[in-house]
């Protein structure tokens, strides 16, 4: 009997606490031990060993996940991958896993390593070689090095750049243009000289550097 009057009257119970809860905070908190609850976040969960389970969904065209609202989130089992709703359609959240990505070949084989890429406009020195300090990259491996230079006002004075040696975090450049009156020694045109007169300060070199 005592079991029967405790068992009636607590649902009443419940009932009244659930409906003070809605009443006084639109905020659920679920945990296995005692937390503070964060103000900002409407459902929160906070466990060591537990986690959520998403709903499998095995067809996302059914009803009513066909008309679903965006940011709603599923699991959806052909692809073993979480779906989000966008603009009206179900996109794949992209992983560490995922193989959509592009993938990077060298002579060796594929490119399991994170390739890294390393670009941007350094200005010409107008008096030695110009380097450039790649040091922020933290390469390991250079893979490749792109160099273009823009200067000049005609043909002539084009500057043509080059790399003359590279380190793992420095770049040895230089950069030729068209001499005006080309030398002619032992039937050859000498026509290149060193871009780096004072003019030269305002060419702008372009640089892209590729590795892991």
């Amino acid at each position: 009997m005592l079991k029967a009057m405790f068992r009636y009257s607590a649902f009443p119970c419940l009932l009244w606490l659930l409906l003070c809860g809605q009443a006084q905070a639109q905020q659920l908190l679920l945990s296995d031990t005692i937390w503070s609850s964060s103000k900002a976040a409407l459902l929160e969960l906070k466990a060591s060993k537990q986690g959520l389970l998403l709903p499998r969904i095995l067809d996302t065209t059914l009803a009513p996940l066909n008309t679903s609202p965006d940011g709603m989130v599923i699991y959806y089992t052909p692809l073993k991958s979480l779906m989000v709703r966008r603009n009206g359609y179900w996109s794949r959240v992209a992983d560490s896993l995922s193989t959509a990505g592009p993938v990077f070949y060298n002579g060796a084989g594929m490119i399991s390593k994170r390739i890294k890429i390393w670009a941007d406009s350094v200005s010409n020195t107008p008096a030695g070689l110009p380097q450039v300090d790649i040091s922020s990259a933290g390469f390991s491996k250079i893979l490749s090095v792109n160099v273009t230079a823009r200067g000049g006002t005609d043909v002539t004075s084009a500057p043509s750049a080059a790399v003359l040696g590279y380190t793992l975090s420095r770049l040895y450049l230089i950069l030729m243009e068209s001499k005006t009156t080309p030398i002619v020694l032992l039937n050859t045109a000498e026509g290149l000289e060193l871009h780096n007169n004072a003019a030269a300060a305002a060419t702008k070199i372009f640089v892209t550097v590729i590795g892991y």
